[in-house]
């Protein structure tokens, strides 16, 4: 694997202690304006000569310090140090398979194996980031939805929390408690009307179609009274905590092996030897990954347009230079909006090639066939 290539994979690998930090940093600021400003207002109200006031201030300079000594800035910040000490040596091979093996673990929830790898690499690894993430999953599993509401709200994800203030006001509704759910939207889900309209109106309905209702519901109240709509939810809150951090939504290790998977993976391969770790033998635990990527070998070739960036199957050539677009590009230059090349007005109907200049009627061009 190339030195680029591995520090793109490593991108969220300084990032994680880094958004700590900087999170930290910021509720440390909050947490200092906002004490000053109230020491400010007991300056303000009270007499220089009242004995209570020292009391005050010093209480308060003692809550700020606590506080503070609760943010996790010290060791955020000593696990940036060592991980870009660790990249920036550049010599490491050797802990990074472990490192990648812990990440799979974490997120297979394989706790205890995780720990006994990263025991020795602790600043190296997000075992609490992962924990945390595990156990709002829990909850949510357990139709909780308060745990991953405290976090959304605190990580400022505004799509989230709709998503698990919806999913309480259905549970409301799953009870028949309609004086609660009504309570419950006006308080929570009206200041998202804006923005989820569509999908609050749907919901309202669920107000007169409880699930206990003798008739069949409307596929739009199924899909709202499906218990599948949790797992839904923990998808959500797994992709918006990896999405915070940078993180991928797939295990390290598996983007690591897909490169391989993909050499090794071909059409003929259909023997089924055991040794392989492609075939598709009963018990080989690479067969999920394997399905997941496309084989090394085309059998037909295929042409890219440099005009729209996607696969053509109707390549066409200029007449003189030979250069080959897709037909879709062309025609979008000739009778379309494209008709401005490199600074170059093309007429409708013309076509001009950007890389040599040649200017002729889209008629004149010429069918390419792929062999």
């Amino acid at each position: 694997m190339s030195g680029d290539t591995t520090l793109m994979m490593e991108h969220a690998f300084a990032r994680v202690p880094y958004e700590d930090f900087r999170r930290g940093f910021r509720t440390g600021q909050k947490h200092v304006e906002r004490e000053f400003l109230e020491m400010k207002k007991i300056l303000a109200s009270s007499s220089l000569s009242d004995p209570q006031l020292l009391d005050a201030l010093i209480a308060k300079a003692r809550g700020l310090e606590e506080k503070m000594a609760a943010l996790p800035t010290t060791s955020t910040l000593s696990a940036l140090r060592a991980r870009l000490e660790h990249i920036h040596c550049g010599k490491h091979t050797d802990t990074q398979l472990q490192r990648w093996l812990v990440d799979w673990s974490l997120r297979a929830g394989k706790g205890q194996t995780a720990e006994q790898l990263a025991a020795s690499i602790p600043e190296l690894v997000d075992v609490p980031l992962f924990t945390t993430i595990s156990a709002i999953c829990t909850s949510l599993r357990s139709h909780d939805c308060a745990p991953a509401l405290a976090w959304a709200k605190r990580n400022r994800m505004p799509d989230l929390e709709f998503e698990l203030r919806l999913q309480q006001f259905v549970e409301l509704c799953r009870v028949a408690d309609r004086d609660g759910a009504i309570e419950y939207s006006r308080k929570w889900l009206s200041s998202s009307f804006d923005k989820h309209g569509a999908e609050i109106k749907q919901a309202m309905g669920l107000l007169i179609y409880p699930p206990t209702l003798p008739i069949t519901l409307p596929v739009s109240y199924k899909r709202l009274y499906n218990p599948n709509r949790w797992d839904r939810l923990q998808e959500l809150f797994r992709h918006a905590a990896y999405d915070m951090y940078s993180l991928p939504h797939e295990p390290i290790l598996w983007m690591a092996m897909y490169g391989g998977l993909v050499a090794l993976k071909h059409p003929a391969g259909v023997e089924r030897n055991p040794d392989c770790p492609v075939c598709a033998v009963p018990g080989n635990p690479l067969t999920t990954l394997v399905d997941l990527v496309p084989s090394a070998h085309h059998p037909n070739s295929v042409i890219v347009c440099r005009l729209t960036g996607k696969i053509t199957n109707e390549p066409m050539a200029f007449p003189n230079s030979k250069c080959v677009y897709g037909r879709e590009g062309l025609e979008a230059m000739a009778f379309g909006t494209q008709r401005l090349i490199f600074g170059v007005h093309v007429p409708e109907g013309y076509v001009r090639c950007p890389r040599t200049g040649e200017t002729c009627a889209f008629e004149d061009l010429k069918k390419v066939f792929i062999s």
